[in-house]
This record gives C-alpha cells, sequence and structure tokens, in this order.
C-alpha cells in the first residue's frame, strides 16, 4: 500500500463482504439505501449473539468506501431473525452478561436484491 494512501472511512459504498466478498454494484446501492432508512424497530436479548441458533442466520457485514480495494468498516450484522430480514442497529451488553440487540427489519423490496448476492 501506499505510504499517503489513507483508507476511507465513509463516503460511498463500493465494497462489501458478507459472509463471502459480493461483487454486485447493485447490492452495495441497495445495502446504501437500507442504511440510509435504518431505525431500531425490533430488539431481543440473548447470550450468544454472534451463534446461528435460535432462528438467527445474521452474517458480519463488512464495507469499503470510494473504491477501496477492501471492505474494512464491521457495521454489525445482516440476515434473518426467524425468517424475517433485520440488519443490526446496535449490540450492547447488558450488566447481568447478556446482550441487548437492536436491529432494522428490512422492508421486503429489497430483499430480492439481498437474497441474489454474488461471489
Amino acid at each position: 500500500m501506499r505510504e499517503d494512501y489513507e483508507i476511507p472511512t465513509s463516503g460511498e459504498i463500493t465494497k462489501v463482504y458478507w459472509a463471502h466478498a459480493v461483487q454486485d454494484e447493485s447490492f452495495c446501492d441497495v445495502l446504501t439505501q437500507i442504511l440510509n432508512n435504518a431505525k431500531t424497530d425490533l430488539q431481543y436479548e440473548t447470550d450468544s449473539p454472534y451463534s446461528h441458533e435460535n432462528g438467527r442466520e445474521m452474517y458480519q457485514l463488512y464495507v469499503g468506501y470510494d473504491h477501496c480495494p477492501v471492505a474494512t468498516e464491521n457495521l454489525g450484522y445482516m440476515g434473518t431473525i426467524n425468517g424475517v430480514w433485520c440488519i443490526t442497529t446496535s449490540i450492547e451488553e447488558t450488566e447481568d452478561g447478556q446482550y441487548l440487540i437492536s436491529c432494522y427489519q428490512i422492508p421486503s423490496q429489497y430483499i430480492f436484491q439481498l437474497t441474489k448476492k454474488s461471489a
């Protein structure tokens, strides 16, 4: 990497890693639209926020901005909870060792694009 290169931490999303590298540019556009509208509308508590159990199929979501060649910014998790598509808006550890997971339920108009993600 060039010494004078700074990894962008905001801007246009141009790279996505979500369980694998996503090469589809329209996926970046859809993800941007989802993030622009994301407001917490679902919360749950769990002792294992990163596991695939109890109806959760959530995967870590990383993005890169402005044509950075790698996705470096961790935005949380995206996937399904009991069949409902969600993206996390926050994950907080509670005093009793549990985790409070806040999510945005992704509108149905975006689901097709999310399910056709390509490598």
